[in-house]
């Protein structure tokens, strides 16, 4: 009897450790996420229209070690500064996307964002930076709406940078309210995969106990899936699987396009000219096969709308010679890890390979 209660006591004990050990882990992972992020969360600030921009003129430190600095429209910079809205003849890109285009994790010179910034600016062309994480097709036209005719910001070409995630967050993320302002629906996502959402919490939570759960992945699957995050973020899904694709892809898509067709119809109000731009993410390396539906949409409504498209994702085409482990290596070397956000490295090879398409013409 004695040592049967002292065998429980044991496992008792053995259990105790490892609920302090996930308390810990948990508590220490926040604070450190809050002292980190506290500055970048400070920069992001609702909007009573466009749903949430960055403050003006105002800096900040990053999720990483990376800065943020904000010029006076409230857009990334490389410095706080001020900008006239007015072009004065003078040639001026503007730049529209969400974090990637905004460059998070990177400081503003290793992003794509920064590199394109500074490769015109040798032309004596400015470009402007209205990105912001989490923006989708339904924030770009809306923002886009109010920076031409309220904010009166004259600008002649537009670089759409136009993301995977895009068609989720207008199924899901946004809509207009009555007065036409983009609003949060408070949307439950009782449909999105469970085993997903599991990963979403602890890697948001969590650091020791996740490296430990990405090991022990490594170990029983050498050759399969090893991020545990980025490969099958459920934002990403409905570009891989059908039966996802099937159950908002296509209403996404829908979406995107009607939003798309309204930034066309507003540029060509104003004279402006309109580049699109798409690019993978690890999921899409991953997977890599036949066309994904992503490329499909845009490439057809580029063409039927006689618009400029580059298609990044088909520079990965080599990868469908490569197995399952070496498409991982190649997806490590130019996104962060655990992440679907380019690197320093990868925004190096993005940018040297669109720069030559946004600078014809």
């Amino acid at each position: 009897m004695f040592y049967e209660r002292k065998k429980i006591y044991k496992y008792l004990y053995y259990l105790l450790v490892i609920i302090y050990l996930v308390v810990l882990d948990v508590c220490l992972t926040n604070i450190y996420k809050y002292g980190k992020n506290y500055l970048i969360g400070d920069l992001r600030i609702s909007h009573p229209n466009f749903h949430h921009t960055l403050k003006l003129n105002a800096e900040g430190g990053g999720f990483i070690s990376e800065k943020y600095y904000t010029n006076s429209l409230g857009f990334r910079d490389f410095q706080i500064r001020e900008v006239e809205k007015e072009k004065k003849n003078k040639k001026r890109i503007l730049l529209m996307g969400d974090s990637s285009t905004m460059g998070l994790f990177n400081d503003y010179e290793d992003s794509y964002a920064g590199k394109i910034t500074k490769y015109f600016e040798k032309k004596n062309i400015e470009v402007l930076n209205a990105s912001v994480t989490s923006y989708s097709p339904i924030i770009y036209f809306k923002k886009l709406e109010y920076l031409i005719n309220k904010d009166k910001l004259e600008f002649s070409n537009l670089f759409l940078f136009i993301d995977i995630s895009d068609t989720f967050d207008d199924v899901y993320r946004y809509k207009l309210n009555d007065f036409g302002n983009v609003v949060d629906p408070k949307t439950t996502f009782e449909k999105t995969n469970f085993v997903n959402t599991i990963k979403k919490l602890i890697i948001n939570n969590s650091t020791f106990f996740l490296f430990i759960l990405d090991s022990v992945n490594d170990i029983f699957y050498p050759d399969d899936d090893n991020s545990f995050f980025a490969i099958n973020h459920q934002n990403n899904l409905w570009n891989i699987d059908e039966d996802i694709f099937n159950e908002y892809g296509k209403k996404g898509l829908d979406l995107n396009i009607f939003y798309l067709d309204k930034i066309k119809n507003l540029l060509e109000s104003k004279n402006i000219d309109l580049k699109v731009v798409i690019y993978p993410w690890p999921g899409t390396i991953y997977y890599y096969g036949k066309k994904t539906p992503y490329e499909k949409n845009w490439e057809d409504w580029s063409q039927y709308n006689n618009v400029p498209i580059y298609n990044f994702v088909s520079h990965f085409d080599y990868v469908k010679n490569l197995s399952k482990k070496n498409r991982l290596i190649v997806i490590d070397k130019y996104y962060h890890k655990l992440d679907m956000h380019f690197n320093p490295e990868g925004s190096d090879l993005f940018f040297n390979k669109i720069i030559g398409f946004l600078d014809e013409n």
